[in-house]
């Protein structure tokens, strides 16, 4: 009697163990394949008239960080000589909105002000990468 009731102890103790593995394990699982759908929107406009909307890249749901990804697709402009550019960055999930006119060689990692994990609204750190080179006047 002594052994069974021990068995009945061990293996409620392993099924608990158990349990509470798999629901931390499906948890981080779940979260690695959580993916914020509502990118940052950057727009684009030139003193020449050109313009141009892009959206935002982040990490979440990808084995590379948000950093990583946004590097990997650079936004690169080519302004003539005299152009100036304007980049508007707007993330509606954090409100974050800034705006900048672009007169020279330019290169800078834009971020919005969100998580770098994704969070329970679904909202993640969100990136956009943009050089800005001058054209050389001709002689």
């Amino acid at each position: 009697m002594k052994k069974r009731s021990l068995l009945v102890i061990i293996a409620s103790a392993v099924t608990m163990f158990l349990t509470s593995c798999s629901t931390n394990i499906g948890n981080d699982l779940t979260q690695s394949f959580k993916q914020d759908t509502e990118p940052a929107t950057i727009e684009i406009t030139t003193s020449t008239g050109k313009a141009a909307i892009v959206n935002s890249i982040n990490g979440a749901g990808y084995n590379r960080s948000g950093i990583q990804r946004a590097k990997d697709s650079c936004i690169n402009l080519e302004l003539e000589p005299e152009e100036t550019a304007t980049i508007h960055f707007q993330c509606e999930a954090c409100g974050f909105d800034e705006t900048e006119t672009i007169t020279a060689p330019y290169a800078k990692m834009w971020q919005c002000n969100c998580p770098e994990e994704i969070d329970a609204d679904g909202n993640v750190r969100e990136y956009v990468d943009i050089v800005v080179q001058q054209a050389q006047k001709e002689n």
